[in-house]
């Protein structure tokens, strides 16, 4: 299983392009996009890292390193616990879905509230 980070060529309007982390595995890849954009001139493929003509490099360059180790450490936790783990499976020990949606929201915070004893908000809520 290979973990990089790359560069995406779906180009953003504002001429940036979003880097991901690719986790590949028998050749199935699934990307993890990152909250940055660069435009492909700052950007050096073969190093996997940003150019220093980006004006904040060092701390993007820190921050894209942090991410992948996360990403290997990951990796290497989900592969050590089973044989068998896909890409998907890996991408989803990363960035997990859960409590994304509003209704998973909305029940934790009325929990909250039954919790707290505020049972004028919850009755209104």
């Amino acid at each position: 299983m290979s973990v990089k980070i790359i560069l995406r060529k779906e180009e953003k309007a504002d001429g940036t392009f979003p880097l991901a982390i690719r986790i590949t595995k028998n050749r199935k890849s699934s990307y993890v996009y990152l909250d940055h954009s660069i435009k492909p001139d700052q950007w050096d493929k073969q190093a996997q890292k940003v150019k220093r003509t980006h004006p904040s490099h060092v701390r993007l360059n820190n921050y894209l390193l942090k991410k992948l180790s996360e990403a290997s450490n990951k990796t290497l936790e989900a592969e050590t616990e089973k044989d068998h783990v896909s890409s998907q499976a890996v991408r989803q020990k990363i960035k997990p879905k859960t409590g994304d949606t509003f209704f998973a929201q909305a029940t934790d915070y009325l929990t909250d509230l039954k919790a707290s004893g505020k049972y004028t908000n919850l009755s209104s809520g």
